[in-house]
């Protein structure tokens, strides 16, 4: 199990939604990271996009190459919302943080890594709960004020199929697990957490 000193840069399983509260929040002592930890995917034309549609909304060009130009160039473009990500709370409310105002400590967190991947397993709308945050707390200890909290589901296993890893219904409905609203209520208000990731397509179960 990762431990709470172990801290990370990159975000997120797979799609991961950082909830950041905007409100100052006593930051720990960062003399005590020890590693880092790459969560993300290759951005490229397979991973799976939220409108589930064949065709992928990233396109890369080669501009200049090697041979022809002694030196390598490329232009791509892509949706602002895909790939291994952080959605920053101007996503969600006006007035809120854009990416680029999110304080750079903000950036670099202590790491909680919630497993529930036995519980998920089988169980695609499986809601991760404040039972689950107290069990990680009874083997751990509390989890430390400014954290993010990650979610393992096991769900980054999909990421190569990307109908499956959507797993939408016929009525378009997906099914993925997520976090319930009282686990992260809990998390943002009682552990003052700064920021919620998961293995899945958003941190909510389930989504329309």
């Amino acid at each position: 199990m990762i431990k709470w000193k172990t801290f990370t840069i990159g975000w997120s399983l797979a799609l991961a939604l950082l909830l950041f509260a905007a409100r100052k929040t006593t930051m720990p002592d960062q003399s005590g990271y020890r590693d880092v930890v790459d969560l993300t995917h290759n951005l490229d034309d397979h991973s799976p996009n939220w409108e589930g549609t064949e065709q992928s909304p990233f396109h890369a060009k080669e501009l200049d190459s090697i041979e022809h130009d002694r030196y390598y160039t490329r232009s791509f473009s892509t949706q602002e919302h895909y790939g291994t990500h952080l959605d920053a709370p101007a996503h969600f409310a006006r007035g809120m943080w854009t990416v680029d105002q999110i304080p750079a400590e903000r950036l670099v967190r202590p790491l909680v890594v919630l497993n529930v991947r036995g519980k998920a397993s089988g169980h695609p709308d499986y809601e991760i709960s404040v039972q689950d945050v107290a069990e990680w707390e009874s083997q751990n200890g509390e989890i430390p004020s400014g954290a993010v909290v990650m979610a393992y589901t096991g769900w980054e296993d999909r990421w190569n199929a990307a109908k499956t890893y959507r797993n939408a219904g016929a009525d378009g409905v997906m099914h993925f697990p997520g976090y319930s609203l009282e686990a992260a209520t809990f998390l943002v208000k009682t552990r003052s957490t700064v920021g919620l990731g998961i293995d899945t397509m958003s941190i909510d179960r389930s989504e329309e």
